[in-house]
Order: structure tokens, then sequence, then C-alpha cells
């Protein structure tokens, strides 16, 4: 007879109750990753009790960030810290594929060479017993870029990013570049800037990016697409659902008593029956919400800028409900992620996180906004049928370093950056 097989033990140090859950700290966490060799595999046996306590380490630090680790300067978070950022992530996103990859201190070389004073910082960051939650925000160095710094954020941004961020993303970006430009460069307007960017040899649009966009970020009502869903509603009870439904009493509510929003969800709870990707690990709101779009946009529409505006009229809406908007801000073990994101609500503080809500729930990706790392990475990893272009642009930027560094003159790579594409 075979011996019956040795039943697995789970590590006390992974195995906690939910008491001992409640009480974590990050701290905690990361004496447990120091403990336990196999902390986060997917091959480990107890690979589940991770699961929750990194579930918890994500809980902790959305809350962090919602207390005020943001950075004040919107500006450098948004452009000049993707722009690093990016190419740190395409390296570490190759290293965990096994590609051949190589140079991962590309990143970095060209960090200290745009903010000399950040070669400094880290040196010091490193000497100290810090804990890395209280240095999210950037720190003050990058406020003294050397010189032209400023043309290979833009260059980065053509390459990377430019070909997938809406005309709403495009605009604000721009916006942030012309802050730059009054700090650090000569001032320009709106106009030169898009002139600027037409030099670049990417032959990017700048087409539809006029100053009327600023008025589109803030939109106060939907239009016609209220009563485009409240059809689709009728549509999908009476062919899809063979649910008797009394088209009158329901046109009647969507005029007099119903809001958009109010719709919205009577919608989405309609569709939940019919939608493909509900998920276990989502909140019931949020699988609302979702099924809501996945149909409007399969029936109704999935034009981006129709789409967009309504996506942040809803945000607007549902995140001025205190009570609703921190409940969907938790990610709470038992009911499951919330319906906002941390940089959503990061980005309130500045005024845009009604677009940060509703490009991600239009690309399915969380946008890469420079606040966390992991928004970072998770941007790239969201967009793999991008990743030849990805790879194309980095070694772009490799090519450009090694022969910026095989020349003896004293400029920057900003400078060499801007000779090479803006100056045609």
């Amino acid at each position: 007879m075979m011996p019956k097989p040795k039943k697995h033990t789970p590590n006390p140090l992974v195995k906690l109750s939910p008491f001992e859950l409640g009480n974590l700290t990050l701290k905690k966490i990361d004496k447990i990753r120091q403990a336990v060799p196999d902390f986060g595999k997917l091959s480990s046996p107890d690979i589940e009790y991770h699961e929750k306590i990194m579930l918890k380490e994500s809980e902790l630090g959305l809350k962090h960030m919602l207390h005020g680790q943001w950075v004040e300067d919107w500006e450098y978070s948004s452009i000049a810290h993707d722009s690093i950022s990016i190419l740190n992530h395409i390296f570490l996103w190759n290293v965990l594929h096994d590609t051949d990859i190589k140079h991962g201190d590309l990143g970095r070389e060209i960090e200290y060479n745009l903010f000399p004073e950040e070669k400094d910082w880290h040196t010091k960051l490193d000497e100290i017993d810090r804990d890395i939650y209280d240095v999210w925000s950037l720190h003050q160095s990058w406020k003294n870029p050397s010189k032209d710094a400023v043309y290979f954020l833009l260059h980065s941004y053509i390459i990377f990013r430019w070909h997938e961020d809406s005309k709403f993303q495009k605009y604000i970006n721009l916006e942030n570049y012309l802050k730059w430009f009054a700090k650090h460069q000569k001032r320009i307007d709106f106009n030169e800037l898009k002139a600027l960017i037409k030099k670049h040899p990417a032959n990017v649009s700048v087409v539809g990016l006029t100053k009327k966009t600023q008025q589109d970020l803030f939109p106060m009502t939907v239009g016609k697409w209220k009563t485009e869903l409240v059809k689709d509603y009728i549509k999908l009870a009476k062919e899809d659902l063979k649910l008797p439904i009394d088209e009158e009493r329901v046109l009647d509510m969507a005029n007099r008593s119903f809001s958009f929003e109010d719709f919205w969800y009577m919608y989405g709870s309609m569709n939940l029956p019919l939608y493909e990707y509900y998920s276990e690990g989502a909140s019931h709101e949020r699988n609302i919400f979702l099924s809501a779009l996945d149909r409007f946009r399969e029936n109704v529409s999935d034009d981006e800028e129709v789409v967009m505006k309504i996506l942040m009229v809803l945000f607007n809406d549902y995140a001025n409900n205190k009570d609703w908007k921190d409940k969907q801000t938790e990610l709470d073990l038992e009911e499951g992620e919330g319906l906002f994101h941390a940089s959503d609500i990061g980005a309130m503080k500045h005024g845009y996180g009604a677009i940060r809500f509703a490009e991600r729930m239009y690309h399915g990706t969380t946008i890469m906004d420079g606040t966390t790392e992991t928004g970072t990475m998770l941007h790239f990893r969201g967009k793999e049928e991008l990743q030849d272009e990805f790879m194309n642009a980095w070694e772009s930027v490799l090519h450009d370093w090694n022969d910026y560094c095989k020349n003896d003159d004293d400029k920057t790579f900003g400078t060499y950056i801007k000779e090479k594409y803006f100056n045609s």
C-alpha cells in the first residue's frame, strides 16, 4: 500500500487569524517577507495566506497615500517621474519575462543627468534606516533639473505614451509641460508647444488639442446619452431578458425621478446576469458599475470621447457622496476591490480625479501617474499589445544615451535630445 502523502502544515508566520490580519502593519508585513523565503510565489503551498497578507498590505498602502503622501506639484508627478520610471519598469518587466534586455541602470543614469541632486539624496537615503513609505513623495531635488531636461521628458512622453493617451490626458500633460517651460526654460504658450511637438520625427498628431479641451474635462451633464441609455435599458429588458416592462412608466421615471447616475446603477444591475466578467474579488457595486459600462459600450456607444465624458460625470457624482466614496476606496478582505483607485482620489486634490478614473475605466488599466511604482507597472502590463512599440522606444533611448556618452562636450542629455529631435 502506498503511504499517504504527508499533509502540509502552513507556516505559522503566514497563517494568521482575522484578528492578526487586522492588526498587521507595513513593518510587520516587511518582516514576514524577510522571514518567509517563498513569500508571494505562486509555487508556495501557502500562497492563499500570502495573498491575504498582500491584500492587507495594499489596503495599508492605500490608506497611507490617502492621508497626504502625495506629490505637492502635480506636474512633477505626472511627467518627470513617469519619464524615468518607465525606463526602470520596462527593464523590470523584461527581467520577469526572461528576455535578454541589458542595461538595467539606464533609468537611474538618465535620472542623475537630468536631476543631479537626486544622486546625493539617494546616497543619503541608503545610509539611514527609513521606512520606504515615508519617502514616496518626490524629493525637492527634482525641482532643480539640469539644462533642457524638459526636452527629454517631452520626448519620452511622445514616444512612450502619446499613441495611447486620450485627448483629455494629452491636454493635461501639455498644460504640465507649459509649467515646466515657465519654471525652467523660456515661457511658451499652448500653440508654441504644439508647434514644438510637431517638429518631432514621430509625426504625432496634435489635431483637436485646443484650449476648449479644458472645458470638456469638467462635463456637467451627459446630454442626449441619458435618453439613449434608457432606450437600451428597455431593449435589454424586453429583447435580451424577456421581461415584462411598462415602457411609458420607465420613460416617466427617467424624466421625473431618476438622475443619470441612478439609472446607470439600475442599468448595470439589470444587465448583471449577462455580464461575462463578474469578479468574485470585486465589490458588488464595482461589478454593477462595470456591467453597465460593458453593456453601454457594446450596445450604445464606444466612442472614446462620449464614454470618457459619461465616466467623468459619474465619478463626480459618486465621489461627492462621502460615505459611498469612502466605502469604494477601501480594499476590504471580505467585500473585495472597490470602484475607486488611490490615483483617482489623489488626483482629486489637483482637480483631475474624474479624468484619472475615466481613463482607467475606459482603457482597463491604472493610468501611469508617477505616484506609485505599482501604478506604473500595472499600466505597462495592461498594454501587452503595445509591447513592441514600448520596447522599440526603450531601445531608441538606450541608443541615444550610449551615443550621448561618447561625446566629450559638456552638454546635458536634455540638450542632446533637444538638438536631435526638436530642431528641425
